[in-house]
């Protein structure tokens, strides 16, 4: 029984409850930023969930309960896609946000599906989409953007090239995100022709 103080009242109340935490680190890791009398408190089963890419042959099965859990539309429920594209992200994909990578993604396939009403298309457009989270978040070296053992002036120029891209797509042509991104359209012109 643990006894806590409710708002505004000065006799304790007991209560039963059964706490559970989770973490991404390390437990050492979690050692030196807890306080010690805390972590002693907690740790009293500690149960170890290996991350998605490192049980790859369940992602089938996952998909289909994540698409389940999370699709809005009662009609597509039952029917998560598949497709190439798929099976190539559920084998390569860092998958760094594990479940909410999956969860992200049904949302996109889902909202572009409405678009295109044809699932080929729906995927594509969002991997398409994903690939912009993919390196803004991705924070790994030799991962998305940056790259370990690169040199700045070939990152600043993927950087700009991905930029260009986006600004493009995303304002519907070279003069728009031209005004958008406050950059000449010979600059995105440039921009666009370099090799990354």
């Amino acid at each position: 029984m643990n006894h806590r103080y409710p708002l505004g009242s000065k006799e304790p109340s007991k209560k039963r409850f059964k706490l559970v935490c989770a973490s991404n680190r390390e437990l050492s890791q979690l050692s030196i930023m807890l306080a010690s009398d805390f972590m002693d408190r907690i740790n009293r089963l500690i149960v170890i969930v290996p991350p998605l890419r490192e049980c790859r042959e369940d992602l089938p099965e996952y998909w289909k309960a994540v698409w389940r859990a999370e699709v809005s539309l009662e009609m597509f429920e039952n029917k998560p896609p598949f497709s190439e594209e798929l099976t190539d992200y559920f084998q390569h994909s860092p998958l760094n946000g594990n479940f909410r990578d999956l969860v992200r993604l049904v949302s996109h396939i889902e909202i572009f599906y409405g678009k295109y009403k044809n699932w080929e298309e729906a995927i594509k457009a969002s991997f398409e989409e994903l690939a912009y989270y993919e390196i803004l978040s991705d924070k790994k070296p030799g991962n998305g953007l940056f790259k370990y053992a690169e040199s700045a002036d070939k990152m600043q120029k993927r950087f700009n090239f991905l930029l260009a891209q986006w600004a493009v797509k995303e304002y519907g042509g070279k003069k728009e995100a031209s005004e958008a991104i406050d950059k000449t359209v010979d600059c995105i012109n440039k921009w666009l022709r370099i090799e990354v």
